[in-house]
């Protein structure tokens, strides 16, 4: 079973709720689902001190492992700027040859052109939830990213 990693936003309730929603559909088509803010846990931002630097190397660490052992990256690339972390799981996604799928459903026409380069140079970069979903099936069912990632 190929494991898919979901990145995107997770600071807001409703970004969390979407990026459940992606996964959600993930895990119906027969991925095995790596949700950072389900899986390795959130940083709390609203307590009365900042998070310590500990706490998040920790969310980091998990999150980095996961990435690397994934076969495919699922992202939420909506907004005006992509966001920053999730920037970074795209990069070192695609620097380790991992595919990434990503949904924007954002109707502003700007995004950055490295987020297009690695989303197969524009050919992984989806419109609605449903494409994205039938073009995973179609990885899906090609068997690529089955293999073992190094870490």
């Amino acid at each position: 079973m190929v494991r898919a990693f979901i990145a995107g936003p997770l600071f807001s309730e409703a970004e969390r709720r979407m990026l459940e929603t992606i996964a959600a559909e993930v895990e119906a088509l027969g991925f095995d689902v790596f949700l950072p803010h389900r899986d390795a846990g959130l940083v709390d931002w609203a307590a009365d001190a900042p998070p310590t630097v500990e706490a998040l190397v920790a969310v980091y660490r998990a999150d980095r492992e996961a990435l690397l052992a994934s076969g495919v990256v699922v992202a939420w690339v909506d907004g005006a700027d992509v966001d920053s972390g999730t920037c970074i799981e795209l990069g070192i996604a695609h620097a380790r040859g991992i595919p990434v799928f990503a949904l924007r459903t954002d109707p502003r026409p700007f995004i950055n052109a490295m987020i297009v380069g690695v989303c197969g140079e524009g050919r992984t970069l989806y419109r609605s939830l449903d494409a994205l979903t039938r073009a995973l099936g179609r990885f899906r069912d090609a068997g690529v990213g089955t293999e073992e990632r190094p870490s």
